[in-house]
């Protein structure tokens, strides 16, 4: 490689690709809340990707809270987008007694 080539952009994993469009379809109402995604099959099929691939990414779906699987019913959309945290960092223990419980 020479001085004026820049190096080859990395490529996102596959799951995590895989991961975005079905988030993207979540989003945009292709599997709208309550409704079925596709089987697993059927996902590896249509995204030309390994079981294992689809497995990682409904993980990562699942991991956000967007959906659920459930045993003999399938994999149902449970939210249409990951839910905002706030989160408040305290250094001492007086800092947290001021908040009320």
């Amino acid at each position: 490689m020479t001085m004026s080539q820049e190096p080859p952009a990395k490529r996102k994993a596959r799951h995590i690709e895989i991961q975005a469009k079905l988030r993207a379809g979540i989003a945009d109402g292709t599997y709208p809340l309550g409704s079925l995604l596709p089987p697993e099959q059927v996902l590896c099929k249509e995204l030309a990707a390994s079981r294992f691939t689809v497995r990682q990414a409904l993980a990562g779906l699942r991991a956000a809270g967007l959906i659920e699987s459930r045993s003999g019913f399938g994999t149902v959309v449970t939210r249409t987008r990951v839910p905002e945290t706030i989160t408040h960092r305290m250094t001492t223990f007086e800092e947290l007694l001021r908040y009320p419980g």
